[in-house]
């Protein structure tokens, strides 16, 4: 029964001969987009043409369920599990114990399948821990480090910015944990952007193995800004029309966030 949660996956993807021949597999989480946003499911104000064309090659999903929050959907994500079954009810109803040592995860799953695994982005349960706890041989998140000198988002305990999803900043001079250790940033680069980078590097590294690359961008979640005490869109790099980035901003919005993730998409 173990291994069922690493084929089940395989054949939800659409590969039917995982046993013989095991697929390469990136799996992308935006953070609380519904499908109303994505051009396939009708929108036509926000531009995916990455989305799209993965859309038209693979296999699209009429009918979903997923929960309506952040934390929750990472739980019921990680463990096949809904929430009467991991604990895990919103933000704020937590399982007492850690969620990944009490449960079979995706990223254990795969691993014991013969994959090499990488976990890139966000986080956010189980917070004491990292991915390398539950399955992930490598790992690029945004998490504050003892020494990062960039700002908090200025809620929770100041005192305690480790253990406060807010203690640091996700998008512009990020916090960002590499496989433990911290990685220096300033305020012009792009958490997201490392990110994907990093998830780039990763799949680009010669393996006898197959990968399994996990990205739960933090994009388009909103970040707390303490300056106006107001929750906004971060603005997100702007590209010309030959694909690279100008220096200059995009105001942030569900759309500009959206597009720049399908950007990020297009260069893998």
């Amino acid at each position: 029964m173990r291994t069922l949660t690493a084929i089940s996956l395989a054949l939800m993807l659409g590969y039917q001969s995982f046993s013989q021949s095991p697929p390469n597999i990136i799996l992308i989480l935006l953070d609380d987009v519904s499908a109303k946003e994505l051009s396939v499911y009708g929108n036509s104000n926000i531009n995916t043409p990455t989305i799209d064309k993965m859309a038209d090659n693979g296999v699209v999903f009429k009918t979903a369920w997923s929960q309506p929050v952040c934390g929750p959907t990472r739980a019921t994500l990680l463990t096949a599990k809904y929430a009467h079954k991991n604990g895990h009810y919103s933000n704020r109803i937590t399982p007492d114990g850690s969620l990944h040592s009490s449960h079979y995860t995706m990223g254990t799953a795969m691993k014991e399948a013969g994959y090499r695994t990488g976990f890139f982005g966000k986080q956010h349960i189980d917070r004491q821990m990292n991915p390398s706890d539950f399955g992930f041989d490598h790992y690029v998140i945004c998490k504050y480090w003892e020494g990062y000198d960039g700002p908090s988002q200025g809620r929770g305990s100041e005192n305690d910015r480790a253990g406060n999803m807010y203690g640091a900043e996700w998008y512009w001079h990020p916090a960002i944990l590499a496989n433990g250790q911290g990685v220096p940033t300033t305020p012009q680069d792009f958490g997201p952007s490392i990110e994907a980078d990093s998830l780039l590097s990763f799949i680009g590294e010669k393996s006898d193995q197959p990968f399994f690359a996990y990205w739960p961008t933090n994009l388009p979640h909103h970040e707390f800004d303490p300056k106006t005490e107001k929750w906004i869109r971060p603005d997100v790099p702007e590209y010309d029309a030959d694909g690279n980035m100008t220096g200059n901003r995009v105001k942030g919005s569900m759309k500009s966030n959206i597009e720049y993730v399908d950007r990020k998409l297009q260069a893998s």
